[in-house]
């Protein structure tokens, strides 16, 4: 047995791929935002999203409560999962050569097609605020949220909708 517990460590087979390694220098600026951005997100929804108070000084009963954004919003799990699943597949761009992971969509599509997901998914919660005519307001983990999301898309959509843009001028060509 070598050091440890249980069965010994078999070699691989020859022809296999390398073993995970993560190298940070894998990650590209935009791949270390949407990383970032979307871990913030992704915590934000446990935190107050929305608020309450009632009460005043005049009336002896007052107070005051606050509720995670998935407390109120149980979809918002589903931002969790986008946020996990982006993460994840960064992570494993790092970590593995580029000959190892092999999608049927590219790294770019992919990445708008998640950050994109996980904005509208923030946007519908922080637009519908449950009980709002009670009073019920937004928590700072709302802003939070949304600014995150919005940081994970910026790098990745604003590229792609200038180059759409741009491809799209060059095709009319000129006006009579």
């Amino acid at each position: 047995m070598q050091g440890g517990y249980g069965a010994p460590r078999q070699p691989r087979p020859a022809g296999t791929g390398p073993a995970f390694q993560l190298d940070p220098r894998r990650l590209t600026q935009v791949d270390r935002i949407v990383v970032g951005a979307s871990l913030i997100a992704m915590i934000s929804i446990w935190l107050p999203w929305y608020s309450v108070a009632w009460g005043s000084d005049a009336f002896e009963s007052q107070g005051s409560a606050s509720f995670s954004g998935t407390s109120l919003h149980g979809w918002l799990w589903l931002e969790f999962v986008v946020a996990l699943l982006l993460i994840g597949y960064v992570v494993l761009r790092a970590g593995f050569p580029e000959s190892r992971i092999s999608l049927p969509i590219a790294h770019a599509p992919l990445l708008i097609i998640g950050t994109g997901l996980q904005l509208l998914l923030i946007l519908i919660a922080f637009a519908d605020i449950p009980y709002g005519n009670l009073g019920m307001g937004w928590g700072w983990a709302a802003f939070i949220g949304l600014l995150a999301a919005l940081a994970a898309a910026a790098p990745v959509m604003l590229p792609a909708a200038r180059s759409y843009l741009e491809s799209r001028n060059a095709n009319a060509g000129p006006r009579s």
